[in-house]
């Protein structure tokens, strides 16, 4: 799931990542965003963040079960990998529904407040079966490396699975390290 302002094809060339075939599902943003698209704008956070994040989330996990469904797919395994925005929502979708992924990676993100709020009362130690590699540059200017480090603390506190967790001395990109990195956490 591409950033802020992306699209589809920003993330395509980490599917290779994984050390076996897979299908690909790229889910773009409905909204048009700069020169790409957005799952929701800024502007939309303002009113209610929970609302707005966990709505485009649910849209999105139902969009999803719809295209598996349509498409008669059976997954043994179901990854999720986000970049930015696209992060934040394979974050929440790991949270909410949190056996429906095998792995999740998430690339320059944050934890938003009411999530942590939501594990404090929904989650419970090891309800979370979605194993998770967490990528934050050091230098990133949209959200600082402490932003990275509280979504490792909350996959700590309620993923049955140790997050694997990266700083980068860079800013809101992935690198080469990082795409080696990932796959190593994949073969193991």
């Amino acid at each position: 799931m591409h950033g802020l302002g992306s699209n589809y094809l920003n993330l395509r060339k980490l599917a290779a990542l994984y050390p076996v075939p897979v299908i690909e599902l790229h889910i773009e943003g409905a909204l048009v965003y700069g020169n790409g698209f957005a799952y929701y704008t800024p502007q939309a956070l303002k009113k209610n963040e929970a609302e707005v994040i966990e709505k485009t989330a649910d849209a999105l996990y139902t969009e999803i079960i719809r295209i598996l469904k349509e498409n008669n797919l059976i997954c043994e395994s179901m990854n999720i990998i986000g970049f930015s925005q696209g992060a934040i929502l394979a974050a929440v979708l790991s949270a909410r529904y949190p056996k429906f992924f095998d792995n999740a990676v998430l690339l320059s993100a944050r934890l938003p407040d009411f999530l942590r709020e939501f594990g404090q009362k929904k989650l419970s130690k090891d309800k979370i079966k979605t194993a998770c590699f967490i990528a934050q540059g050091e230098f990133d200017p949209i959200f600082p490396v402490e932003e990275g480090r509280r979504l490792r603390q909350f996959f700590s506190l309620y993923s049955c699975v140790m997050p694997e967790y990266h700083e980068y001395p860079y800013g809101h990109k992935v690198s080469r390290q990082t795409l080696e990195d990932i796959y190593n956490w994949f073969l193991d």
